[in-house]
């Protein structure tokens, strides 16, 4: 499986290079418009507030490039044909491999490439109106986030690439078990803003995944530490659901 990885790893790289880019430059000139165009504190506020709007679209962004090819490769024959050279499992454990670390790779990257630029670049060069705001220390690790923002950058952006890569194994399972392209593609999509508008309606949106994966989303007041634990308890239950229920739903559609 180590070869078949390797190999997996190797035809994605360019991808994962042109996504890594594009979503930097995004992400960057996002932040930047922010600190123009508001009265921040800290330099990392600028970056968090300009990431927001594509946090909300991070899995169905990231599933496009793994989930839907591995969709074609099943329905044109191709995973067929490797089972019948008892390659099948091998080459599927390898694909969803290789996609939860591009997942990884791309997320972490991308956000943290970003935050490099906007608070060693854009926040010096932009200079926005400082106002005095003391809210960011009650958040977890707030001295860090204020004072160390890269290193707490990193540490945050290490824990947002693997959300980036439990989005892309569960559209890869997913792209295993139905049989249209566009639910391949939307799946953890709409589950996450599911998820989001229930936990919203029953008062527990601190234990929804978008609080879970996305910086200071909700006010410190409401979101402990250990909810970021039950959140992602909550989302690999879940998923495992969500991927159970349609795996039985295959079985009996082809019985």
């Amino acid at each position: 499986m180590k070869e078949q990885l390797l190999k997996n790893l190797r035809r994605e790289k360019m991808g994962i290079v042109i996504y890594v880019i594009l979503m930097t430059l995004i992400l960057w000139f996002s932040g930047s418009v922010v600190y123009g165009n508001s009265a921040i504190t800290f330099p990392i506020e600028g970056w968090m507030y300009g990431c927001q709007w594509l946090d909300f679209f991070l899995p169905l962004i990231l599933s496009l490039p793994f989930s839907v090819p591995f969709y074609y490769q099943r329905k044109n024959g191709f995973v067929r044909y490797v089972e019948t050279r008892n390659l099948g499992p091998v080459y599927v454990k390898a694909y969803l491999l290789s996609g939860v670390l591009g997942g990884f790779i791309i997320t972490f990257l991308s956000y943290f490439l970003s935050l490099c630029f906007c608070v060693l670049v854009s926040y010096p060069i932009i200079n926005p109106m400082n106002v005095h705001a003391d809210y960011i220390f009650e958040y977890p690790l707030g001295n860090l986030q204020a004072y160390h923002p890269l290193v707490f950058g990193a540490a945050w952006c290490l824990w947002k690439g693997l959300w980036g890569g439990f989005f892309v194994g569960f559209s890869i399972g997913v792209a295993e078990l139905v049989e249209h392209v566009f639910l391949v593609a939307l799946i953890p999509f709409f589950y996450v803003c599911f998820e989001n508008l229930v936990t919203a309606v029953l008062g527990l949106s601190r234990f929804s995944v978008v609080s879970v994966y996305v910086l200071d989303r909700m006010s410190y007041q409401v979101v402990q530490p250990y909810d970021i634990l039950i959140g992602f308890c909550s989302f690999l239950i879940w998923a495992g659901g969500i991927l159970l229920a349609l795996k039985i739903r295959k079985k009996m559609m082809y019985e």
